[in-house]
């Protein structure tokens, strides 16, 4: 690898970061060749010693001039105003691929400077080809307007709207009709949590809504009726796992749920079908209590016992892990299946078909 620092090109910023840079770049001679470019940003001339700011590398085979985009994660902290260098070198003993310049200083906040080798840049009456690039973070809002919501889907984080002023799907003639159910659309669109805009303090936005806009971000939101979230998913029944027919068997779950004050039941399912027979219900017990049920096995065989909770606004949780249990014939057979919950004071009963 040469020693070389590469040609430089001087540049005042405008902003106190620096997110990207670009630099055009052309083959030297007729077919490309592939090689490795490195891209630096320095404060000062450099000098022996000296570390850039930031250097980034990128192998390239131009065919034609064209514009490389060298990013910086994280950015580069500039100061507004101050003089800094872009330096462009190719890791490699003969050159290759050429810096893009104008015959001219079209550039008044800087200059180009030709590298003659050990840390000697000569100034020229040129400026190098290149592009600095910042994002902008803070947020500016540029307007809005009022729409309807006409549905959510929570799981899949999506929202219907009736939206008077981008009418996609069924565009009415005009938005005094918007609200007319002959007319009214609903557009759905994904939401996602938080905002992308730091200095803005909202909760969610519509990532694929088509405004003409960065960023469409819900400001307001009148709830006409509560959101209810389900519970999370029960642990796994915890229990024997062998036993004999005729026996009633101890086996406990517990979840719990993010709303409170929610009460939580639980349902029983013995064969891992995700169906829970009505009267394998227990009764209502509070978030993150234990639930215990005694279960009495009619017919000898394999049980998956899993469980599925419901607060009481009947939200529904997943399916708990499963618990396998094997049953062997014994000597006393009811002729039903008994879940006791305890705590509901009350027995339900039912027949398990293996």
């Amino acid at each position: 690898m040469p020693p070389w620092i590469g040609h430089l090109q001087s540049f005042t910023p405008s902003k106190n970061r620096l997110d990207a840079v670009q630099v055009l770049l052309r083959p030297k001679g007729a077919a490309p060749i592939l090689t490795t470019i490195k891209v630096s940003i320095w404060n000062q001339i450099p000098t022996q010693g000296v570390n850039p700011l930031g250097t980034l590398l990128m192998t390239i085979a131009p065919r034609v001039p064209t514009w490389y985009q060298f990013d910086f994660d994280p950015w580069i902290n500039l100061k507004a105003g101050n003089l800094y260098y872009i330096s462009v070198a190719e890791l490699r003993a003969s050159a290759t691929v050429q810096w893009c310049y104008r015959d001219s200083d079209v550039y008044p906040f800087g200059q180009g400077f030709l590298e003659l080798g050990n840390y000697i840049f000569y100034p020229e009456v040129i400026d190098f080809t290149f592009k600095t690039e910042y994002y902008i973070e803070d947020g500016v809002r540029v307007g809005g307007h009022y729409l309807t919501c006409a549905g959510v889907n929570s799981q899949d984080f999506k929202i219907g709207v009736s939206d008077p002023y981008l009418d996609i799907l069924n565009p009415t003639p005009g938005y005094t009709k918007h609200n007319d159910p002959q007319y009214v659309s609903h557009d759905i669109y994904d939401v996602t949590i938080g905002c992308p805009c730091p200095n803005l303090d909202y909760k969610w936005w519509l990532s694929n809504y088509p405004g003409n806009c960065s960023h469409t971000i819900v400001e307001q939101a009148v709830v006409i009726c509560p959101l209810n979230n389900p519970p999370n998913t029960p642990s796994k029944p915890s229990g024997p796992t062998t036993g004999v027919t005729g026996v009633e068997y101890q086996y406990t779950t517990s979840a719990t749920d993010p709303d409170p004050g929610d009460q939580i039941k639980y349902g029983w399912d013995f064969d891992n079908d995700g169906i829970v027979k009505p009267e394998h219900w227990t009764g209502y017990y509070a978030s993150g209590a234990t639930c215990p049920v005694g279960i009495t096995f009619i017919s000898p065989g394999i049980y998956y016992l899993s469980v599925i909770a419901m607060d009481n606004k009947g939200a529904q949780s997943a399916f708990s892990s499963v618990l396998t249990v094997v049953i062997s014939p014994g000597t006393n057979n009811p002729p039903t299946v008994s879940i006791t919950s305890p705590s509901s004071g009350a027995a339900v009963s039912g027949i398990i078909n293996i």
